[in-house]
């Protein structure tokens, strides 16, 4: 009889996602990624400005591609061990200490050391180079390759603590439940967080999103409570799609597929 692994939360949060995270103590199930045998993850290249190629001493220069919203990255208190972990934000160096620099930086907004700031001035078609802070969650090692070697939690013992007590509260539709608090504060402590500024359904969500950053999860926990369609930043309120755009399309080729059988696929209504 094959035992039962016991998953126990990471002492700390950082460890989660670490290149070096095979077999953490959190992990329920991973996707396994590794540069050799597992490839096609991208998260240094998908987030960091090329120069900082020089910073982790990468084999391709990255692409300058995601940022975070400023006032997610705000969400965070600054004690929390969450948003270090989870963010590269700031001036940036090489190896040695030395500044790195953007040679074709934009002179309107900032100057040829890279800083990667909260801020983000715009989307198009004037956005800053370097606005916005990076993802650093799924963090990078000396000399890493393209492929990242950093398993991909798609179950985690974390986010089981945030179900139960998402669980607990709709029970009783109770968002101040004290039982399911105690389960964020769990987490919070590991993360030195301290205590919650509100026990509310909106400030639960943002615990979660918190806790669950690039974790691919916050579409459908938008959704769930109620808030997808409503305005942030520069995305305007879609509240009058809602019913369709809750929804994803079904692809033409599957419909086209699933048509040749006795079984019909309909387009979901919108699309």
């Amino acid at each position: 009889v094959l035992a039962m692994p016991e998953y126990v939360l990471s002492a700390d949060f950082h460890s989660i996602f670490t290149p070096d995270n095979v077999d953490n103590s959190e992990h329920i199930f991973v996707i396994p990624f590794d540069e050799s045998t597992g490839q096609n993850s991208f998260w240094s290249q998908m987030t960091l400005h090329s120069p900082s190629q020089l910073t982790y001493k990468l084999q391709q220069q990255p692409w300058n591609g995601f940022s975070t919203l400023e006032d997610f990255y705000n969400s965070f208190d600054d004690g929390d061990d969450r948003k270090a972990a989870s963010f590269i934000a700031g001036p940036q160096y090489d190896l040695f200490g030395a500044p790195i620099l953007d040679l074709a930086f934009d002179k309107a907004d900032d100057g040829p050391e890279i800083v990667y700031t909260p801020a983000i001035n715009e989307l198009f078609p004037n956005a800053s180079r370097q606005a916005g802070a990076r993802f650093g969650k799924f963090s990078f090692k000396i000399g890493q390759s393209p492929n990242a070697d950093n398993d991909f939690p798609i179950i985690r013992l974390g986010e089981i603590y945030l179900n139960k007590a998402e669980a607990l509260c709709r029970l009783n539709n109770d968002w101040a439940n004290g039982e399911a608090w105690d389960l964020i504060q769990v987490l919070r402590d590991r993360a030195s967080a301290g205590a919650p500024a509100a026990t509310t359904e909106g400030e639960f969500l943002a615990e979660r999103g918190r806790e669950m950053f690039v974790e691919e999860l916050r579409r459908t926990d938008r959704i769930r409570f109620g808030v997808y369609c409503e305005a942030y930043w520069e995305k305007a309120d879609d509240s009058a799609n809602a019913a369709t755009h809750k929804l994803m399309a079904i692809p033409f080729e599957q419909i086209q597929a699933a048509n040749q059988g006795s079984n019909k696929l309909t387009q979901n209504p919108g699309y």
